[in-house]
């Protein structure tokens, strides 16, 4: 049949069989996956990137609305380690209207321009289901973050300056809403993150705030006046001063149950949060201890004697104790699993705490490293040097080198 077939178009004109072709061609370009149930074209883009996903969404509209569908970006943003800010995500379930600003994503960046939205028109990080429910906008919420990584990638920030302390800053805090700050002007100050405002100002240290750690009732700070106060957040209420240590009180954390402080004593000391008794003493660094960090049942201590300490909680016994720095160490934060430490030798180092060895070490810091944060991806570093970096904690790579910020230590 085939061939009687071909014969037989032999015998029309070429105009005819132009016509035929017309006809023919849409039945070997079927639309598959517009045609397939739902369910199992979503199955199917599952096994896509962002990227590719993006490019599906331009095909047609019916592409374009089961490539949007929440499941598929809920399973990517996931799928990359981040996490979402649950207190976030319930509000907006109970205020499906809030609007969020969005910026532009660059030319080159992940969704195709016709799903671009100008900046001066707000995004919604909700939208309706077909009930007409509100649900999280999985799609809204993966371009947002993508966007934030890009920005730490290539460096991409701007700055703003609040000025309101007298002298210089030593410690800060921040959420989405408010920077917690303290200075060597003896004061505590609160500022409104979107418009840059101080709006409150606590008093109560004899002498410079090095330390403070906040949460939703209370903030923790400590002074060179040897002191530590708990003040009431919302009201700047003194709740209780904790006085033991001797001398300065260098670096602070705190949880539900404890309050962990070190000092330049050469003392990290443990207290009862709820009565502010001091619970145990924990002695044995050689100079003052300049950061304190605690996570479940262990404490991790930094000193100017060049060592890391790993004590336990609960018994106060030094567990373990870090070498590799060539000079003090000014800094460190603490997982559960790894401490990275920042020196006046200029260094990062990032240790296991579980066999002490010394993983990697970061050099670049032209000066002492005072502060640094890390994440599962990242290590942010600040230092005397004036500058801030961003390395991989992975690779150890330096990604960024923020300058042209600060003017002084």
């Amino acid at each position: 049949k085939s061939e009687f077939a071909f014969q037989l178009l032999l015998t029309l004109p070429t105009p005819k069989i132009a016509q035929l072709h017309n006809r023919l061609s849409p039945l070997f370009h079927r639309d598959f996956l517009s045609l397939l149930p739902y369910e199992l074209a979503i199955h199917i883009l599952s096994f896509l990137d962002a990227r590719t996903l993006g490019r599906a969404a331009c095909v047609s509209k019916q592409w374009r609305k089961v490539s949007s569908d929440g499941s598929l970006w809920r399973n990517l943003f996931f799928k990359n380690g981040w996490t979402v800010n649950t207190k976030m995500v319930e509000f907006l379930l109970h205020h499906p209207t809030t609007q969020l600003p969005s910026p532009p994503l660059p030319s080159h960046f992940l969704i195709p321009p016709s799903a671009y939205v100008p900046y001066n028109l707000p995004i919604l990080p909700m939208h309706q289901n077909e009930s007409g429910q509100p649900v999280i906008n999985w799609k809204y919420l993966y371009q947002q973050r993508s966007l934030l990584e890009h920005h730490w990638r290539k460096g991409i920030y701007s700055i703003r300056k609040l000025p309101g302390h007298t002298e210089s800053i030593y410690c800060v805090q921040f959420d989405e809403h408010k920077i917690i700050s303290g200075s060597r002007d003896d004061t505590i100050k609160i500022w409104d993150i979107k418009t840059g405002y101080c709006i409150r100002t606590y008093r109560g240290h004899r002498q410079s705030v090095l330390c403070l750690q906040y949460d939703d009732d209370i903030i923790v700070s400590g002074s060179s006046d040897a002191t530590i106060i708990i003040w009431n957040l919302a009201t700047g209420e003194i709740i209780r001063t904790l006085e033991g240590h001797s001398e300065s009180v260098l670096n602070l954390r705190f949880n539900e149950n404890h309050i962990v402080s070190c000092s330049k004593d050469r003392t990290v000391r443990i207290w009862r949060r709820e009565t502010g008794s001091c619970l145990r003493v924990l002695c044995g660094h050689r100079a003052a201890v300049n950061a304190i960090q605690f996570k479940d049942d262990y404490v991790v201590s930094a000193s100017g004697d060049r060592t890391i300490k790993l004590w336990s909680l609960a018994s106060g016994q030094c567990l373990r104790t870090f070498d590799g720095h060539s000079r003090g160490i000014a800094c460190i934060q603490f997982d559960g699993n790894i401490i990275i430490s920042g020196s006046s030798d200029k260094t990062i180092k990032v240790f296991d705490v579980h066999t002490g060895a010394c993983l990697s070490t970061l050099a670049g810091h032209t000066d002492l490293v005072r502060t640094l944060q890390f994440d599962k991806n990242r290590i942010v570093s600040g230092s005397y040097d004036e500058t801030l970096r961003v390395w991989d904690l992975k690779t150890g790579e330096l990604q960024s080198n923020l300058i042209h910020g600060h003017t002084s230590r």
